[in-house]
């Protein structure tokens, strides 16, 4: 994804170690952009909110999200 200039948002629950394994592989080779939420691995089950409005800050669009 770098090489073609697309970024990667990667994100994890607190509970979910798997999840925090995989993302910091994703770091330290593609160069993601990481966040970690409170919750399990579907952490947008458990903190909606904070996973709507952190998604549409990564891509730009956090005016849309209400504010």
């Amino acid at each position: 994804f770098q090489k073609y200039g697309k970024p990667i948002f990667a994100i994890y629950g607190t509970k979910d170690s798997m999840g925090k394994t995989v993302t910091k592989r994703l770091v330290d080779v593609a160069g993601a952009q990481e966040l970690e939420l409170e919750g399990s691995h579907p952490c947008y089950l458990d903190s909606p909110d904070d996973f709507i409005d952190n998604v549409l800050g990564f891509m730009g669009l956090k005016e849309m999200a209400g504010e």
